[in-house]
């Protein structure tokens, strides 16, 4: 191959490459988010996708085993940057799990990444449970995934140095909203 050929031929690469990279900028500057559909003027395009937010939004978790209730938002309905939230999540007798059980996973499917912040659940004393730092750091359609795994168990190999196991999750509910 000529080596000026190459020369050329990379910097297209890389400038077609970066140019389905996830970016955002300030919806007061007219500019877009990369595939996140934010139209003229800072309006998200993402309108009517999602749940719809209502204090006590509440959804069956896929394996039927837990109930799960987003109790509260705030800020309400959830929006851009640190969101907290306070769930509910039962059997069909009543009982939560344990706080270190569950797990709350954000993720901007049409982007294809996570947040970049890991949310932390702690138990309340009425029953319920905090999630903080939800950070949807920016606009456009995102999915928030609770997910209430088995508790951890201990494994170990031969030598008997501790081994992670991946969590086997008993239930889950996906919460979903357009976020401006």
């Amino acid at each position: 191959m000529n080596t000026r050929l190459l020369l050329v031929a990379v910097p297209v690469v890389l400038a077609v490459a970066g140019a389905g990279a996830c970016s955002s900028s300030n919806a007061g500057t007219g500019s877009t988010a990369a595939g996140a559909g934010v139209a003229e003027g800072g309006t998200v395009g993402c309108s009517g996708q999602g749940d719809t937010y209502s204090a006590n939004l509440t959804k069956p978790g896929v394996n039927g085993v837990y109930t799960f209730t987003l109790v509260q938002a705030v800020p309400a309905p959830p929006d851009l940057n640190g969101n907290v939230w306070t769930l509910k999540i039962a059997d069909k007798n009543g009982t939560p799990p344990s706080a270190s059980q569950v797990v709350a996973y954000p993720f901007m499917p049409l982007m294809g990444h996570s947040s970049d912040q890991t949310p932390t659940v702690t138990s309340n004393a009425d029953g319920t449970f905090t999630a903080t730092d939800i950070d949807l750091f920016m606009p456009g359609y995102w999915t928030i995934t609770l997910k209430v795994n088995q508790p951890a168990a201990a494994t170990s190999d031969d030598a008997g140095a501790s081994l992670p196991t991946a969590p086997l999750i008993i239930d889950q509910a996906v919460y979903s909203f357009c976020i401006n």
